[in-house]
């Protein structure tokens, strides 16, 4: 019986190594010239270039997606972070003199200096006010006085500092600004209008 198995077995063997040898050609591979091949082959290669270009651009663009996406999260985390930072800093000021030596008050002092490496760091910028022209799009006025030593729409005065991150102004600083007084400013429209 062991012998008829094989025997099955072995014709079976044979079998499918004759199928496994057998191949399968098209006809119209046959037929196919050089030149014909040659063209396909430059359809291929043109087509296998067009996709590479394009994950390559796809790539690009996915990455500078991604940054400008840190930026915005980064711009968002400075936004929410500056106030308790302003506070921090107001409280510093507001350290009596005989305190400021004081070791607990010296670390807080450090760590002032510390968070303001950080933001520089970062891209962080304080914005510069007293001296600079009041410009609406960038400080928010909280008060206005009249000197005539100090040239009109000058700020004067911060009453709480204005940041940028990226060009782009993150927490408006709040000034004080030099206009003229109220009558004084009507005399100069009437002057103009004459």
């Amino acid at each position: 019986m062991t012998k008829k198995i094989d025997s099955i077995n072995d014709d079976k063997k044979d079998e499918i190594v004759d199928k496994s040898v057998e191949l399968k050609t098209d006809e119209k591979s046959d037929d196919l010239s050089a030149a014909d091949l040659t063209r396909q082959n430059q359809e291929y290669l043109a087509g296998w270039q067009r996709a590479k270009a394009d994950y390559i651009n796809l790539k690009r663009e996915t990455d500078e997606m991604i940054s400008k996406l840190r930026q915005i999260v980064r711009g968002e985390l400075f936004v929410e972070f500056l106030p308790y930072w302003q506070n921090l800093v107001t409280a510093i000021k507001h350290i009596p003199q005989d305190l400021l030596e004081a070791d607990w008050v010296q670390g807080f002092i450090h760590t002032q200096r510390q968070i303001e490496d950080w933001l520089d760091k970062n891209g962080v910028k304080k914005m510069k006010t007293v001296g600079e022209k009041f410009d609406y799009n960038k400080h928010e006025a909280v008060e206005t006085v009249w000197d005539e030593k100090v040239a009109v729409d000058e700020i004067v005065a911060e009453k709480s500092a204005g940041y940028e991150y990226d060009g782009q102004v993150i927490i408006h600083p709040r000034v004080v600004v030099n206009t003229l007084p109220a009558h004084q400013d009507e005399n100069k429209n009437n002057q103009v209008n004459k």
